[in-house]
């Protein structure tokens, strides 16, 4: 029996063929490690709460807006405004537990987030898997398609609850 012996050509093929494969692996596992650390980094936003006080949004009014695709959810007995004077070229959604109280703002822009700049946020996952940046439980910015969205609670801040979950039934899919 004779043992035949591999030509150089056939030889380089097969460890360019391994090296192949162990690059391509590699680049699988550390692309879930990436994915495992990216996932454990966002909070949800049902966790936001304040105090861990859960909110139950199920009677709550339904406000839509179909210039800008928008659909929220906000306490039944809140009062609901909108403008352009505020800020000029953002639309304005202001929503207060009281007539005359300080709102929730909810700012809608083509250019930019509404006052947000050189602040330290974190992510947070929101409704349908969209990923907003939360900003001390006061402020939360999401861009979806060309609108960036900013929800203000900064004005009132004993409602940070009802400012979390008004951002978690927040959709953006009209």
């Amino acid at each position: 029996m004779r043992i035949t012996h591999h030509t150089l050509a056939t030889r380089s093929f097969i460890i360019i063929v391994l090296l192949t494969m162990f690059a391509v692996y590699t680049a699988f596992v550390l692309a879930r490690i990436q994915n495992r650390n990216s996932a454990a980094d966002q909070r949800d936003i049902a966790s936001q709460s304040d105090k861990g006080e859960k909110i139950d949004s199920t009677n709550w009014q339904v406000y839509t807006d179909n210039a800008y695709p928008l659909r929220i959810s906000y306490p039944e007995t809140w009062f609901y405004s909108a403008d352009r004077t505020t800020i000029p070229e953002v639309y304005t959604i202001n929503l207060a537990p009281e007539k005359d109280a300080p709102p929730i703002r909810i700012y809608i822009s083509k250019e930019n987030f509404v006052a947000v700049d050189n602040l330290k946020g974190s992510p947070v996952r929101i409704a349908m898997g969209q990923i907003a940046t939360n900003y001390d439980d006061l402020v939360y910015a999401i861009k979806v398609g060309d609108n960036y969205y900013t929800f203000d609670g900064t004005m009132n801040e004993q409602y940070k609850a009802e400012l979390a979950e008004i951002v978690r039934t927040a959709r953006f899919d009209l």
